[in-house]
């Protein structure tokens, strides 16, 4: 009796431990998602790392309630197989975007993430209303073997997890060789806890396939405890490292490129007159750098110490002057097509930023200067070499 009643006792210790790690990954996650989302100057690297973590700590706060016998609404039932579909894509966007160093876009990669995402939503949907997939109760964890359908879900959600990583490091193996590392810290830091994940996951795939709940709680665990690492890692890095742009060797370069700056304002006037990547409305830093063959900080702090504005305020600026030149030169263009033509994507936004810039709207600087015609060269007295305004109407 007293060896059963240790046995109970231990076992009960064990599965209170289980439950502490799951419910503080699920806190960790949590926290740290938020962080990104009051970070300041946040990027979609940030949104997709957000998304990421809330997905992951829903998954160890669902693992956490069934441990803990808490009763769930249908909807949710199993949903931890669904939601590790959307982890897959949202860690593959966030991953590549460190790795890559770039900022593009978050809706660029709504390919990735909308299947999975409307897949959890049916998921929901399905259970709530036809309840086929209730698992509760059958012994194994997290309840998913002994039902076919789970089971194969299981197995195809962590293998995608898998392959999501798989493609992660064949990115990390790409940009080394090309050698395009942005932050060669946060690139290691990154692989490294790439092949962790894959261990992992490597683990989990092994014990679905084995029907083994206790080895795949485990995995799970591990890979919890990975990603808590990691969020305290890359905090580590992004926030408190010597190696921020305000601290250590970071006033080296800007001294260096302070002196280059001359070559890279002519560069980059020389780009916006023959290609002019402003008319694209999807331009990113990122994507400017690459053009540039610039280090993305490098371009942030020309604008901001040599420009006296920032990237989005440049374009806007490259945008406003183009589009000024057209509404005189083509009349029998619309506004809003010169607009969407130069780089705006939003009526609105143009109209409100055109207003607020000129002191009048885009129709009454067009009848204004209907007679004029600004010559072919750019304006000297551009506050950029590139922007051609002729005169600027005033208030």
């Amino acid at each position: 009796m007293r060896v059963e009643h240790s046995t109970q006792v231990a076992v009960h210790d064990v599965e209170f431990g289980m439950e502490s790690i799951e419910l503080s990954v699920g806190v960790v996650m949590f926290l740290f998602a938020c962080s990104q989302l009051f970070t300041k100057n946040r990027t979609s690297v940030h949104y997709s790392m957000a998304l990421d973590c809330f997905c992951i700590a829903y998954v160890f706060f669902y693992f956490w309630c069934v441990d803990s016998s808490t009763v769930l609404p249908a909807a949710l039932w199993s949903s931890d197989i669904s939601v590790i579909f959307l982890i897959a894509s949202t860690f593959y966007v966030a991953s590549t975007a460190i790795l890559r160093g770039d900022d593009r876009p978050l809706r660029a990669s709504f390919p990735l993430l909308v299947p999975p995402a409307l897949f959890v939503i049916g998921f929901g949907i399905y259970n709530a209303i036809a309840r086929p997939l209730d698992s509760r109760g059958t012994g194994d964890w997290p309840g998913h073997f002994s039902n076919p359908v789970l089971s194969r879900l299981s197995l195809a959600a962590i293998l995608f997890f898998v392959i999501s990583i798989v493609l992660c490091l064949v990115v990390a193996y790409r940009v080394r060789k090309s050698g395009k590392i942005h932050d060669r810290n946060l690139f290691s830091t990154q692989v490294i806890f790439l092949v962790l994940y894959l261990c992992g996951a490597l683990l989990g795939l092994c014990a679905t396939i084995l029907k083994d709940g206790n080895f795949l709680r485990l995995a799970i665990i591990a890979l919890g405890l990975t990603a808590a690492a990691f969020t305290l890692t890359c905090s580590k890095i992004l926030y408190f490292s010597p190696t921020r742009p305000d601290r250590g060797h970071a006033s080296v370069k800007r001294l260096e490129w302070d002196k280059d700056s001359e070559s890279l304002s002519t560069r980059l006037d020389r780009l916006m007159k023959k290609s002019a990547p402003y008319r694209d409305s999807n331009l990113t830093l990122g994507k400017l750098a690459r053009m540039l063959g610039e280090d993305p900080k490098r371009l942030s702090y020309h604008f901001k110490t040599s420009l006296s504005t920032n990237f989005r305020g440049y374009l806007n600026e490259l945008r406003l002057g183009a589009v000024c030149r057209d509404l005189v030169d083509k009349p029998e263009e619309t506004i809003l097509a010169i607009a969407f033509e130069n780089g705006f994507n939003s009526k609105s936004s143009f109209n409100t930023l055109f207003s607020e810039t000129y002191h009048l709207t885009p129709r009454e600087y067009r009848s204004r200067h209907a007679t004029a015609h600004p010559e072919s060269e750019p304006d000297q007295n551009s506050r950029y070499p590139m922007r051609r305004l002729g005169e600027i109407p005033k208030a």
